[in-house]
């Protein structure tokens, strides 16, 4: 078994954003935000973003405690899966 290690890092707190974001860009953002934005329609989980707006640029952060970090399985999936069935 390999032990592998999740980061489960906030737009702001991310050392390439912070650094990228000194340069160039105007909006910023994870890409655990970016995917959850585009499958937002299919949620079935809840979650928010919360945006700041930093002189002309925008930082779309989650909070610590975010949903966002969930791992789920076929949440967005076009049918539900169904339950198995054990039969005697």
């Amino acid at each position: 078994m390999v032990n592998r290690l999740i980061h489960k890092i906030t737009t702001t707190k991310d050392p390439v954003i912070r650094q990228i974001c000194k340069t160039r860009g105007n909006v910023f953002a994870t890409d655990a935000i970016v995917s959850t934005l585009m499958c937002c329609t299919r949620s079935v989980y809840p979650w928010d973003i919360v945006v700041d707006k930093l002189g002309t640029r925008l930082f779309f952060d989650k909070r610590e405690d975010s949903t966002i970090d969930m791992l789920t399985v076929n949440e967005t999936a076009n049918e539900p899966k169904r339950p198995l069935c054990i039969c005697c």
